[in-house]
């Protein structure tokens, strides 16, 4: 009987430490499916756009950096300093659909600035901007030391049918870093196409 007893007392401690991981795990998942898909203002975005002339460039959101992981408040500022937008065009995204068995692996350049629809999906990736030699100054502007690749970063916003599903940043040297979370879908930078 006593056995019974511990064993039924182990099997609900079990259940109960099983189901408050669950819970925590998807309040987690909410806590960053929210964070990314917070919105950069339009006055902010007007002084830091690598083309003007991009489907969807009127729509902002109002941090730039979601993916980032502010926890001060403030709004960041992206500043594209001009030799970087003189020397770069487009970035080249890495797309791995794992809906089947093996992981398939698509390639696409993307004009900065711009959208492009990612063939075999239902995704649509916006790059924002690209900044070659990221760093982030002690203010929170976020800006290229040079025109070298260095520290490759992109701000991008991917879409779905239903709309914007991720609004962050990949970062090359550190692809898990701040990544795209989806249960399909894998998204990495792995280059950039100068002019």
């Amino acid at each position: 009987m006593k056995r019974i007893l511990l064993g039924l007392f182990l099997l609900a401690a079990f259940f109960v430490v099983a189901c408050s991981q669950n819970t925590s795990s998807e309040t987690a998942e909410e806590s960053v499916k929210e964070e990314n898909t917070q919105t950069v203002s339009a006055s902010e975005n007007a002084n830091t756009q690598h083309n003007t002339g991009g489907e969807g460039m009127g729509e902002q959101i109002d941090n730039p950096h979601s993916g980032m992981g502010s926890t001060d408040g403030k709004e960041r500022k992206i500043v594209v300093p001009e030799e970087v937008k003189a020397k770069f065009k487009s970035v080249i995204v890495e797309i791995s659909d794992n809906s089947s068995g093996s992981p398939k692996f698509i390639e696409r350049e993307i004009m900065i600035g711009q959208k492009a629809e990612i063939s075999g999906t239902p995704l649509t990736v916006e790059v924002e901007h690209y900044l070659p030699d990221f760093v982030m100054d002690q203010s929170g502007v976020m800006t290229s030391r040079t025109a070298e690749e260095n520290m490759p970063a992109a701000k991008i916003k991917v879409y779905n049918k239903q709309g914007l599903i991720f609004d962050g940043w990949l970062f090359k040297n550190f692809p898990g870093i701040h990544s795209f979370q989806h249960p399909v879908y894998d998204i990495k930078l792995k280059g950039s196409v100068t002019k």
